[in-house]
């Protein structure tokens, strides 16, 4: 995929993101291996039933999802053979890397006891805290030995070394305008992807918005 910079270069014609969205097409709708756009907008609503249930046969998606699709199970609503694996990577790319974003924890402005919300921050953010949370296989963002273990026990059979070996790259660009630049192409992407575009027509109505937005 192109860097934040490349997205808002006007004379940058995205020679990567046209490569992203002509395999997106051949999974959505040459090969389907996964649901297309129309046919997500009829399943998505069960989330991750569907995914257990086999309306989709793989779901790119956080760590967070062991424990909901275990909770789904242990409830005893669906259930199916499942593991995890790591995203494949692009050529070039150091083995290991990932994508993802973080959760924060904050103190309200507001709170009366300010002193002590910070204490409990300190407390979950610590090796403790850590390792309750792993207990839970919530994966935490600081973890010790201890940690990875009980996480991985409460995971059971699932494969998640990967999880505390990956080179995290954050998902969510730092540019002022990523977000807009975000919102012009996921429309332009679904547009396409529905069969409603070209891709050379959807590569064009993107750069011209995205030209546009840059003139503000």
């Amino acid at each position: 995929m192109a860097t934040i910079k490349d997205l808002v270069r006007r004379d940058f014609g995205l020679p990567a993101t046209k490569e992203f969205l002509q395999l997106v097409d051949r999974l959505y709708n040459q090969d389907h291996s996964h649901p297309n756009p129309v046919e997500m907008e009829e399943i998505y609503t069960l989330g991750y039933e569907a995914f257990l249930d086999g309306g989709i046969g793989m779901m790119i998606n956080g760590d967070w999802t062991i424990q909901i699709l275990q909770n789904l199970e242990a409830s005893g609503t669906v259930s199916c053979r499942w593991d995890a694996a790591p995203l494949p990577l692009s050529e070039g790319v150091e083995p290991g890397t990932s994508v993802g974003s973080n959760s924060y924890l904050a103190v309200y402005s507001g709170s009366s006891y300010p002193e002590n919300a910070f204490e409990f921050l300190e407390f979950a953010c610590g090796e403790e805290g850590a390792s309750i949370l792993a207990s839970h296989y919530c994966f935490p963002s600081y973890f010790t030995e201890e940690g990875r273990e009980s996480y991985k026990q409460n995971a059971g059979t699932i494969h998640v070394n990967f999880f505390f070996d990956a080179i995290l790259q954050n998902e969510e660009g730092k540019h002022v305008l990523y977000q807009d630049l975000r919102d012009i192409f996921d429309k332009e992407a679904v547009s396409y992807l529905k069969g409603e575009k070209t891709l050379d027509q959807t590569m064009k109505d993107y750069l011209k918005e995205r030209n546009n937005l840059n003139r503000n």
